[in-house]
This record gives C-alpha cells, sequence and structure tokens, in this order.
C-alpha cells in the first residue's frame, strides 16, 4: 500500500518507532541527518545549510583571538541543539510511518553532501580566510617554540607585506614544505650583514626578537655582503639565527611564494606550563 503526503511517497505498509539514540548519533555524524531519519527532511537540509554559511562567516573574521572563541563557541552551541532537537523529535515518533526519505540511499546521499560541503569549507577557509599551522622546528625561538599552533591568514597574491611580519612560505627549493621566518628586508631595500648586526640601507636595524646562540662569526651566517632586492623579493630571517635556514643560504623570496602571516598562537605548546597560560592567543609579534 501506498500514499502521499505533502507530495513525497509514503510507506503506509512500514511503522517503526524512531530510535531517539540513533537520531542524535546520526545528527553528531552529520547534521542534519538525524532530522532526515526523523522525517524532517527539509529541516535537515536546512541546518546544514546553514551550519555552512555559519561556519563560513566565522572563519571569515576570525583574525581575532576572541572571534575564533566566539564562533566555535557558536558553532558547537548549535550542533548540540541539533542534536537535541533530533533526540526530542524521535522520542516523540513512537509510532512512526516510514517515509520516501527514509532510505538507506537517501541517508548516504545527505552524508556525502555534508562531506563535500566540509571539504568545500575547509578549502575555502584555507585558500581565502585563514589556516592552522605548527612550528615544526626553533627557528623562530624566541617568538616562536617548536610545537606552537598558531593561526595564519591567507595573504593572496595582493595581501600586504610589511617588514616584522612573521609569515609563511613556500620553500623554492622544496615543492610542498612550508617555512616560517620574519620578515627582515622588503622589495628595491639593499641588505647587508656585520658581524650579526642586519643593515637595510646602509642603516643597522634593532631586532629586540633576535636571539644569538654562537658567538663565533661565519661568513654567509653572520656576515653577508651587500644584494640589493627586485620588486618582488623579500628577505627572510629566523630569530634563532644560528639555528636558521633562510634567505641567508637560499636567496630571497619571490612574492608568489609568500602564502600566510601568522596571527596569533590558538594551542601554545608545553600545555600546562606557566608560560602556556600566558600565550595562549597571544599575537604573533
Amino acid at each position: 500500500m501506498g500514499g502521499t503526503m505533502q507530495g513525497i511517497p509514503v510507506r503506509t505498509d512500514s511503522t517503526v518507532a524512531r530510535k531517539p539514540w540513533l537520531a542524535a548519533l546520526l545528527s553528531l555524524v552529520a547534521v542534519g541527518l538525524g532530522q532526515v531519519y526523523n522525517g524532517h527532511w527539509r529541516r535537515g537540509v536546512g541546518f546544514l545549510l546553514f551550519e555552512f554559511v555559519l561556519g563560513l562567516i566565522v572563519f571569515a573574521f576570525m583574525e581575532q583571538f576572541v572571534v575564533l572563541l566566539i564562533g566555535v563557541s557558536a558553532l558547537a552551541g548549535f550542533n548540540l541543539f541539533v542534536i537535541v532537537e533530533a533526540f526530542r523529535s524521535a522520542k516523540e515518533k513512537s509510532a512512526y510511518t516510514l517515509k520516501a526519505c527514509n532510505r538507506p540511499l537517501v541517508y548516504a546521499v545527505f552524508l556525502l553532501c555534508s562531506l563535500a560541503l566540509g571539504l568545500a569549507s575547509s578549502w575555502g577557509v584555507r585558500t581565502y580566510f585563514v589556516k592552522a599551522y605548527t612550528c615544526a622546528s626553533e627557528s623562530m625561538v624566541p617568538t616562536m617554540r617548536k610545537g606552537d599552533h598558531f593561526l595564519a591568514k591567507a595573504l593572496g597574491a595582493e595581501g600586504a607585506i610589511k617588514r616584522g611580519d612573521v609569515i609563511v612560505f613556500q620553500s623554492p627549493e622544496n615543492d610542498g614544505v612550508d617555512f616560517i621566518k620574519r620578515v627582515i628586508g622588503l622589495p628595491g631595500e639593499t641588505i647587508e650583514i656585520r658581524d650579526q648586526v642586519v643593515f637595510i640601507n646602509g642603516q643597522p636595524q634593532e631586532e629586540p626578537y633576535v636571539r644569538h646562540s654562537e658567538s663565533d662569526v661565519q661568513p654567509g651566517r653572520n656576515s653577508m655582503a651587500q644584494q640589493t632586492l627586485l620588486s618582488d623579493e623579500y628577505f627572510v630571517m629566523g630569530d634563532n639565527r644560528e639555528a636558521s635556514y633562510d634567505s641567508r643560504f637560499i636567496g630571497p623570496i619571490n612574492r608568489k611564494w609568500i602564502r600566510y602571516r601568522a596571527l596569533y598562537y590558538y594551542f601554545p605548546a608545553d600545555f600546562g606550563s606557566e608560560s602556556w597560560s600566558d600565550r595562549f592567543g597571544m599575537a604573533v609579534r
């Protein structure tokens, strides 16, 4: 036997109670899937699309740490609401007549759509907004420690870069490998290093962020002859000068290789230490 309800075929020959725990679990797996399981497919699709849009809005404005906290809390709260709504709705359906949306194929399609939206939003966020990174070396000590988790802003081709910015760039030597360094020299400037002191256009630079772990002076590492940067080149160095592989060795970095600018630490290294709480959410400077 069969019939229709609001234009959707209804299977009147099968009545099965909805399981609240299963509805909640399905909404945990994919936002809105629990609603589809309960027969509310329009509501489920609406919840899924709302989360997608909310996620994009949050990540588009999360250059400030407080926005990240508020945004993540909003997303978590919305997901909890969807799970609870699915659970409560299922409890009310002790005698539920299966609908056309209660088919494995529909569930699978909905799950695939959820995954596709998730991948699309992840790609869009990383390409146009922000990306999460983990510092993998000690080349930026003391500013950045090995194991620090931080967010970086996507710069694009026209993003402004200024001296002192901590940037992420793709190594011209190793395709796909990202380096984290500080911008020292800008396009058109003349760079020189004399006995560990950086000179730009003949003027010595004050660099309070620098750490020198070795006192012996080595040509190429602690001293470098003058070189003038081209119109699309940047000279970058690690703050831990004697433990950094940077423009002193690989040369200036072309603008096209620079991808992100570091924003703030969202999970510093050494969790539980006193310094961890001080650095949590701190801007990378």
